[in-house]
């Protein structure tokens, strides 16, 4: 394995494209970040960090104003739960429970009783937040840590307006132990060497 763990990130990428995996992880190459993905970094500081300079760091990026007031709006609306920075961001790495290879997540924030992922962009629905195979991630994780399965709290904050739509969800041990299947189908065949679409 090129990495000491695997990340959500990581393996969707495998899944998604090979290729692409081999070529960023065993040969270097890395694809320069998109203007979305800049978009929701800043947010994610912004939202975990309250005296980072969001507005100076979208102008450096050059986005327009309109940008900042949509994060105010979002950071300052009365639905947003909002977690000090002590309780964001923090990486952690399990193993266990028949997996073959450790894993990480980097929870956007974490309280003693839930978990918080935030998406900043297009405004997910329900039916999202129960296909995420990221929210099974890091539900197996705490799992990993705890003992428990965690509620996770998604916040979707519509890029447009900064208005946040938010769901309570919470994963099955049926969904976890299938999860893990599927990362150790995924390591085994990164062992292998099978970076091409058509095995």
């Amino acid at each position: 394995m090129p990495l000491a763990y695997l990340s959500h990130s990581a393996w969707d990428l495998y899944r998604r494209d090979p290729l692409a995996f081999y070529q960023q992880y065993f040969v270097g190459r890395l694809d320069r970040p998109t203007l979305k993905m800049k978009l929701g970094k800043i947010f994610q500081e912004a939202w975990s960090d309250k005296n980072y300079d969001y507005a100076g760091e979208l102008k450096k990026e050059g986005f327009t104003g309109d940008f900042e007031r949509v994060i105010r709006t979002a950071l300052q609306h009365p639905q947003t739960v909002m977690l000090p920075k002590s309780k964001c961001e923090k990486k952690h790495t399990v193993s266990g429970q028949g997996l073959l290879h450790p894993i990480l997540a980097i929870y956007d924030g974490e309280e003693k009783d839930f978990l918080v992922e935030n998406k900043f962009g297009y405004p997910w629905t329900r039916k999202m937040a129960e296909e995420s195979t990221q929210l099974t991630w890091y539900s197996l994780v705490r799992y990993l840590e705890t003992g428990k399965i965690p509620r996770i709290l998604l916040q979707s904050f519509n890029s447009k307006n900064g208005i946040p739509t938010q769901f309570w969800v919470e994963r099955s041990r049926l969904q976890i132990d299938s999860l893990i299947r599927e990362i150790n189908r995924t390591v085994e065949n990164i062992q292998a060497g099978k970076f091409y679409t058509d095995y």
